[in-house]
């Protein structure tokens, strides 16, 4: 088991678990404390790939916020029951 301890909080996690690798963070940093923190700092992608044509467009977000907005309009933009 590949376990670090928290540099915040000293809690002992395992690096392999499905809770950190969703939460990210630095790799001695728990997912509870990246979560309440705030210390993710990955760019978020978004793909879309258009079903009549076949082309595909990736879209880069700063923040978490940024994804769900542009989600967002892409939903109230497009018809997705085709």
């Amino acid at each position: 088991m590949n376990t670090k301890q928290c540099k915040h909080c000293d809690e002992i996690f395992n690096l392999d678990s499905i809770a950190k690798k969703a939460a990210g963070g630095k790799i001695n940093e728990c997912p509870d404390c990246v979560e309440e923190l705030g210390t993710e700092t990955a760019v978020k992608y978004t793909g879309l790939q258009i079903e009549e044509t076949g082309s595909f467009a990736i879209s880069r977000h700063a923040t978490e916020a940024d994804r769900q907005k542009h989600m967002n309009d892409r939903l109230k933009m497009d018809d997705l029951s085709k």
